[in-house]
């Protein structure tokens, strides 16, 4: 459920947490109650006790490392797209499979988007 406080966990500041669960679980039905459908063969009111669940966690990460490689990067006379090409591919290179490699990009905390790196530009 909403949990919306700071928690302090290993070192890292969350700034939000929260589990969603599927709209055929069996929890949400409980929590919907018993109440009359319109049309009860929908496949919106059935409880088929999904057990799907997903977990958002929001932190708040310092990108300091990977500003200053990105700084470095300018001053060796590359553009913003050029500095991300070459820290992409860097990444590209040190990883060791490629679950690690889509969750490392998918990541803005170790793969900054283009906005980020132009506006340090």
């Amino acid at each position: 459920m909403p949990e919306t406080k700071r928690f302090e966990i290993k070192g890292k500041c969350i700034l939000f947490r929260e589990q969603r669960y599927c709209i055929h679980s069996n929890k949400v039905k409980e929590k919907q109650g018993h109440h009359e459908v319109k049309n009860p063969h929908s496949s919106r009111a059935r409880n088929t006790h999904c057990t799907a669940t997903i977990h958002l966690r929001l932190e708040h990460q310092r990108l300091s490392l990977i500003r200053e490689k990105f700084i470095a990067l300018f001053w060796d006379g590359h553009s913003p797209a050029s500095a991300l090409h070459v820290f992409e591919d860097e990444l590209y290179l040190n990883t060791t499979n490629e679950q690690e490699l889509l969750e490392i990009l998918a990541d803005r905390a170790y793969n900054p988007g283009y906005d980020y790196i132009a506006k340090l530009f």
